[in-house]
């Protein structure tokens, strides 16, 4: 079992080279994994390849404790966070996924946006829709579009 110091130093690697180590430990890592995350006097880059590593972990266990930092307001954690959370639940993540395309961040949305298409969820087609002709911005009316294009080509 390693040692949260081995796990932090594991993600303080140059390029986070040490990403392949923690997905080979696997479950070993999830828990002091999900402390890192959950710890707001962690230092960001820590939290940012804590939610990195758990996605690409794809552990179930750890989808709850990604899912409490969307309540940041860091909005790169959000992105991390909503990434990792749909690498381990795929379509399980819609509502999720959903309810961030009103995100008062732009890139909060446009991720969401982004992670809805590849999960393919056809249940987020109107909420999308709902954004292609109203969201006052149109990047994310035209991200929305292109998102559902992509459901609807995975869908047919």
């Amino acid at each position: 079992m390693p040692t949260r110091e081995e796990i932090i130093a594991l993600m303080q690697e140059d390029e986070f080279s040490g990403l392949g180590r923690l997905i080979e430990m696997g479950e070993e890592a999830v828990t002091l994994l999900t402390d890192i995350l959950k710890d707001p006097s962690a230092p960001k880059y820590l939290r940012y390849r804590a939610a990195i590593a758990l996605g690409e972990i794809g552990a179930p266990a750890s989808a709850d404790a990604i899912q409490e930092t969307l309540e940041d307001d860091d909005p790169v954690q959000k992105q991390l966070s909503i990434r990792a959370l749909a690498k381990i639940q795929g379509k399980e993540a819609t509502s999720v996924l959903i309810a961030l395309l009103d995100d008062p961040d732009f890139s909060v949305a446009k991720v969401a946006m982004q992670l809805l298409s590849e999960v393919g969820d056809e249940t987020a087609l109107a909420a999308l829709e709902h954004q292609k002709t109203e969201n006052p911005e149109p990047l994310l009316r035209s991200q929305a579009e292109a998102s559902i294009q992509d459901i609807q080509r995975r869908i047919a």
